[in-house]
Protein backbone atom coordinates (compact mmCIF):
# COMPACT_ATOMS: atom_id res chain seq x y z
CA UNK A 1 0.00 0.00 0.00
CA UNK A 2 2.63 2.19 1.00
CA UNK A 3 4.43 1.69 -2.35
CA UNK A 4 1.48 2.72 -4.33
CA UNK A 5 1.58 6.19 -2.59
CA UNK A 6 3.24 9.89 -4.25
CA UNK A 7 4.20 10.27 -0.57
CA UNK A 8 3.80 9.52 3.09
CA UNK A 9 3.03 11.39 6.07
CA UNK A 10 2.82 10.05 9.88
CA UNK A 11 1.16 13.07 12.15
CA UNK A 12 1.82 11.02 15.32
CA UNK A 13 1.57 13.60 18.43
CA UNK A 14 3.43 11.64 21.57
CA UNK A 15 5.08 8.98 22.72
CA UNK A 16 5.46 6.30 20.13
CA UNK A 17 8.21 3.51 19.55
CA UNK A 18 10.27 3.70 16.48
CA UNK A 19 7.40 3.57 13.61
CA UNK A 20 7.26 0.69 11.13
CA UNK A 21 4.87 2.42 8.38
CA UNK A 22 7.85 5.21 8.35
CA UNK A 23 10.66 2.64 7.88
CA UNK A 24 8.76 1.21 5.22
CA UNK A 25 8.29 4.52 3.61
CA UNK A 26 11.84 5.83 3.62
CA UNK A 27 13.17 2.30 2.35
CA UNK A 28 10.95 2.32 -0.23
CA UNK A 29 12.19 5.75 -1.42
CA UNK A 30 8.97 7.29 -0.95
CA UNK A 31 9.22 11.25 0.25
CA UNK A 32 8.21 11.24 3.98
CA UNK A 33 6.93 13.38 6.18
CA UNK A 34 6.76 13.16 9.99
CA UNK A 35 6.23 14.66 13.62
CA UNK A 36 8.85 15.39 15.86
CA UNK A 37 8.47 12.75 18.38
CA UNK A 38 10.34 10.42 20.83
CA UNK A 39 10.51 6.93 17.99
CA UNK A 40 10.67 9.19 14.97
CA UNK A 41 13.51 11.29 15.98
CA UNK A 42 16.65 10.50 14.22
CA UNK A 43 14.79 8.67 11.22
CA UNK A 44 15.31 12.10 8.89
CA UNK A 45 16.90 15.05 8.54
CA UNK A 46 14.47 18.02 8.57
CA UNK A 47 14.23 18.94 4.52
CA UNK A 48 17.04 16.74 2.91
CA UNK A 49 15.85 12.89 3.93
CA UNK A 50 11.94 13.70 4.87
CA UNK A 51 10.07 17.05 6.23
CA UNK A 52 10.26 16.86 10.36
CA UNK A 53 7.09 18.84 11.60
CA UNK A 54 6.39 19.67 15.24
CA UNK A 55 3.43 17.18 16.87
CA UNK A 56 -0.24 18.85 16.93
CA UNK A 57 1.13 21.77 14.04
CA UNK A 58 -2.03 21.73 11.66
CA UNK A 59 0.15 24.73 9.31
CA UNK A 60 3.17 22.92 9.12
CA UNK A 61 1.33 19.64 8.19
CA UNK A 62 -0.60 21.64 5.62
CA UNK A 63 2.54 23.47 4.61
CA UNK A 64 4.09 20.07 4.53
CA UNK A 65 1.88 17.86 2.12
CA UNK A 66 1.39 20.98 0.20
CA UNK A 67 5.19 21.09 -0.53
CA UNK A 68 5.25 17.74 -1.59
CA UNK A 69 2.08 18.03 -3.78
CA UNK A 70 3.36 20.63 -5.60
CA UNK A 71 6.95 20.29 -6.05
CA UNK A 72 7.77 16.96 -7.95
CA UNK A 73 11.57 17.34 -8.27
CA UNK A 74 11.46 17.44 -4.36
CA UNK A 75 9.43 14.77 -3.96
CA UNK A 76 12.33 12.60 -6.40
CA UNK A 77 15.24 14.07 -4.09
CA UNK A 78 14.07 14.02 -1.16
CA UNK A 79 12.67 10.31 -1.26
CA UNK A 80 15.81 8.95 -2.98
CA UNK A 81 17.87 11.21 -0.19
CA UNK A 82 15.42 9.13 2.69
CA UNK A 83 16.14 5.66 1.08
CA UNK A 84 19.80 6.36 0.90
CA UNK A 85 19.96 7.45 4.47
CA UNK A 86 17.44 4.76 5.93
CA UNK A 87 19.48 2.07 4.39
CA UNK A 88 22.96 3.90 5.66
CA UNK A 89 21.76 3.68 8.92
CA UNK A 90 18.96 1.29 9.59
CA UNK A 91 19.78 -1.96 7.64
CA UNK A 92 19.01 -5.34 8.64
CA UNK A 93 22.77 -6.31 8.93
CA UNK A 94 23.84 -2.89 10.73
CA UNK A 95 20.84 -3.61 13.63
CA UNK A 96 21.91 -7.34 13.57
CA UNK A 97 25.74 -6.24 13.82
CA UNK A 98 24.66 -3.59 17.12
CA UNK A 99 22.49 -6.12 18.80
CA UNK A 100 25.03 -9.06 18.56
CA UNK A 101 27.81 -5.88 19.90
CA UNK A 102 24.95 -5.38 22.98
CA UNK A 103 24.78 -9.22 23.66
CA UNK A 104 28.52 -9.47 24.20
CA UNK A 105 29.03 -6.85 25.72
CA UNK A 106 26.29 -7.68 28.66
CA UNK A 107 27.65 -11.10 28.43
CA UNK A 108 30.86 -9.66 29.68
CA UNK A 109 29.81 -7.80 32.56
Amino acid sequence: MVKACDFSLLPSVKGEGLSKVLLESLFLGKPTIMTNIGGNRGLAVDNETGLVIPPRDPQAMADAIQRLATDAAFRTQIGAAGKEYIEANYSVDRSVWELKALYQTLLHQ
